[in-house]
């Protein structure tokens, strides 16, 4: 798949899960299940009031951070009232739904990339065989899941 072909992907993944959460949006649009957690606090950060916890909340503040990187010039030009809302938030999370496609095409290319040469020259552990290589790289994907 080219690089046309994977930024048309991207765009219609993007676009389906837009309209999908446009039309959840109609039906709900106050926070739902565990948004009302995570989307008050998103707020917090979004305001830049970094001191803020909910202990309700066991996940990492990564996320929150992202976003925030990725809302806070928005915030310049629309307010933080248009910005980090329930709607801006819900389209970040489109944004890294969508972006979850080059990864799984990556991973998917490292698991099914034929060996070359020099690959296998340069591997030490006397692996030659596609099929290894392979198990490889499951492994290594599951240790990384794991550790994470």
């Amino acid at each position: 798949m080219g690089h046309a072909a994977n930024v048309l992907a991207f765009a219609g993944i993007f676009a389906v899960n837009s309209v999908l959460m446009y039309v959840i949006n109609q039906v709900q649009q106050s926070p739902y299940m565990d948004e009302i957690f995570h989307i008050r606090q998103a707020k917090h950060y979004c305001h830049g009031n970094f001191s803020v916890w909910d202990p309700m909340i066991t996940t990492l503040p990564g996320l929150y951070l992202v976003t925030v990187g990725i809302l806070r010039p928005l915030t310049l030009l629309l307010g933080a009232d248009v910005v980090c809302s329930v709607t801006g938030f819900r389209l970040i999370n489109i944004l890294f739904q969508s972006g979850t496609f080059y990864v799984l095409k990556a991973i998917y290319g490292m698991i099914h990339s034929k060996p070359t040469a020099e690959k296998v020259g340069n591997c030490q552990s006397g692996l030659n065989d596609s099929s290894d290589l392979d198990l490889l790289s499951i492994t290594a994907l599951l240790h990384l899941f794991v550790l994470h």
